[in-house]
């Protein structure tokens, strides 16, 4: 691309896409009617960008390809939806026995819930072990504790 003068060069830009107005507009054309250096560039702008801003169109055989492929796919889609609908042809006739199904699992989960309650007598039971368990290091502690008294009582008397 063919320089500017460094003045002018943003002044072209905005000159070709019509940004720029009044005074400067009209100062931009001044300066293109004296300086051959700006009015290249100016032509060679505009050929570059009508060039990058062609439109590219697909051809003919990509427009066919694309359409056989399309109906390929609606095909596809056509034999699984008649797979899944015959599939489900059949949901109404199960309905009551998904209904069923639910039911017992919803009667299964709470019924566990009351038959493991708080006052069933072996759930009772653990709880206390659970206690004790848990206060057990508190015994051995307790345990260590005399046996170290016993041991100082020992040492006092030899």
């Amino acid at each position: 691309m063919m320089q500017t003068c460094k003045n002018f060069e943003q002044d072209l830009v905005l000159y070709y896409y019509g940004e720029c107005e009044g005074e400067d507009r009209n100062k931009v054309a001044a300066h293109l009617i004296v300086c051959r250096s700006c009015r290249r560039f100016l032509q060679e702008l505009s050929a570059m960008l009508q060039v990058a801003a062609k439109t590219d169109e697909p051809s003919a055989a990509f427009w066919e390809s694309y359409s056989r492929e399309m109906r390929y796919k609606l095909a596809d889609l056509e034999d699984e939806r008649s797979w899944l609908g015959a599939f489900f042809a059949w949901f109404p006739v199960w309905r009551p026995a998904w209904a069923a199904v639910v039911a017992f699992l919803l009667v299964v989960s709470f019924a566990g819930a009351v038959w493991h309650s708080k006052e069933h007598p072996a759930n009772q039971k653990l709880a206390e072990i659970a206690v004790i368990e848990q206060n057990m290091e508190f015994f051995r502690t307790m345990d260590l504790l005399s046996a170290v008294d016993f041991l100082e009582a020992l040492d006092g008397k030899g």
